[in-house]
């Protein structure tokens, strides 16, 4: 079935080189008339939009600032049009259609966002249309694999295409779908007008996938004379981001161009592109120094890598967002401030373990040995108080945990005097015991004085039950 609606997915992503466009209609599986009348008993989804609606209206002014920049920011760039401002046969064809689709809308505050703190989100999911489009494969590049090859490249670069489902164009069919509510004022009294979406947008099931076949197609047309872009785009993106590089400055800097002006061809700007070695432009970094890269912090001006660990946070997650902590928590009284009026439970203990996001295993001893203390919770209710030794003990835990992003790794592992960077040996080595086991695997290449460097590549450990020998095979299967 998957693979039935990827092709779905890849027969309505079109490319149109002479208008530097990539057009997209909506990828039904079912009947969309029929099957939106039915589920809303009418021809239209109005009243269930409107309720949405008004409850934005309701949310704090600070917030309403920055739906009505959103908003008018999607409107400048043409991505939200008036249903009074399109031509008169797009008029007619949503005046026309048998059912017509009002996307129920939210705004999400993303405060590690520079370029979009408040962002606008549609939910077709509650208006059923996401049930009724094509999802397909999950041909997303894992991001193991791209972190892995820009381990093994002196030289790498990152980018973000900009607003990526937003510059897949609409084609007008798909116009009586993508209506949205809203009125400048955001007074829930004052009757909302009818905006249309114009482009494809993130939280509709089909976007993600028609952003990537679009990219994929437009390149793969285009690989005879950009050959660099379509590699890097296939194996070296994850969603919007770019990660690549290679082993000379030349050809990276040959990389750079050819993806540039590869995807100009179909109107997807670059935010923005940094090199290591480069300080990051304030657009791509909160900090001055760093820069979030699948999962990972790096400083490009000294090329090491350091957990995307933010700032500590016991709040609990409201639609994918915390609220932010009262205070800024810099140092153990600070976190111990935030526990005051907090019992400690297995739930806050492995929710925050699970935060610290390090694919490529570069701490997997601290990671093991706080999974290791985390195992003698199991079997306690998840929101039960633990006892008060055992909250002391996780206290201090947490207190550490303002070290995290102190703690860095070179993000190449290729030395200065390698005879050959592009080959490389690999040492693997696997170890287990009574209750965990592990696996590491270095990368090693030979240098001008006849010696070899090795350098962790990867590494990482599991949780074990069986005996120690049947452990240390399963250790060697990680």
């Amino acid at each position: 079935q998957e693979q039935i609606e990827q092709e779905i997915i890849e027969k309505s992503v079109e490319v149109d080189l002479d208008n530097k466009k990539i057009l997209v209609d909506l990828p039904f599986i079912k009947p969309p008339v029929e099957y939106l009348s039915k589920k809303h008993g009418g021809d239209n989804n109005y009243y269930q939009a409107l309720r949405v609606y008004k409850t934005q209206c309701r949310r704090p002014d600070r917030l309403k600032d920055g739906m009505k920049k959103m908003h008018a920011d999607l409107v400048d760039r043409g991505f939200l049009k008036k249903l009074t401002d399109l031509t008169p046969a797009q008029q007619k064809i949503i005046k026309d259609s048998g059912f017509k689709h009002y996307m129920p809308w939210r705004s999400i505050e993303k405060t590690d966002s520079l370029s979009t703190p408040v962002r606008l989100v549609v939910d077709p999911s509650m208006s059923g249309l996401n049930m009724i489009l094509a999802k397909g494969t999950n041909n997303l590049t894992k991001i193991n694999s791209i972190l892995l090859r820009n381990r093994c490249r002196r030289y790498i670069w990152t980018s973000d295409v900009s607003k990526l489902y937003n510059h897949l164009v609409l084609k007008d069919t798909a116009l009586p779908y993508g209506l949205f509510l809203y009125n400048e004022s955001m007074d829930s009294d004052v009757k909302p007008e009818v905006f249309v979406m114009t482009v494809a947008w993130y939280g509709v099931t089909s976007s993600g996938n028609q952003a990537g076949e679009g990219l994929e197609k437009l390149c793969r047309i285009l690989q005879k004379n950009y050959p660099l872009a379509y590699k890097i785009i296939v194996q070296d993106r994850y969603v919007d981001d770019i990660l690549t590089g290679s082993n000379t400055r030349e050809e990276a800097d040959k990389q750079v161009d050819q993806v540039k002006s590869a995807l100009e061809h179909g109107n997807f700007p670059l935010k923005f592109v940094l090199k290591s070695g480069m300080k990051p432009c304030e657009i791509s970094s909160s900090d001055g120094s760093t820069i979030k890269v699948l999962g990972y912090r790096w400083s490009p001006e000294g090329d090491v890598l350091s957990p995307g660990f933010s700032e500590i946070n016991f709040n609990k997650k409201s639609r994918g967002a915390k609220a932010p902590n009262p205070f800024p928590v810099v140092d153990p009284e600070d976190v111990s401030k935030l526990l005051n009026e907090t019992n400690i439970s297995r739930r806050i203990v492995i929710s925050k373990l699970s935060e610290i996001f390090d694919p490529l295993g570069l701490w997997e001893p601290y990671k093991l040995q706080l999974k290791l203390e985390a195992k003698d919770l199991n079997g306690i209710d998840w929101d039960v108080a633990l006892d008060q030794e055992v909250q002391e003990h996780w206290t201090l835990r947490f207190h550490q945990f303002l070290d995290i992003p102190q703690m860095i790794a070179q993000r190449c592992i290729i030395p200065d005097d390698a005879v050959d960077p592009e080959r490389m040996r690999l040492i693997c080595i696997s170890d287990a015991a009574v209750s965990a086991g592990g696996c590491a695997i270095y990368g090693s290449f030979l240098k001008t004085d006849g010696t070899y460097s090795c350098t962790l590549l990867t590494a990482k450990n599991r949780i074990m039950k069986d005996s120690i020998p049947r452990n240390e095979l399963e250790g060697v299967r990680l």
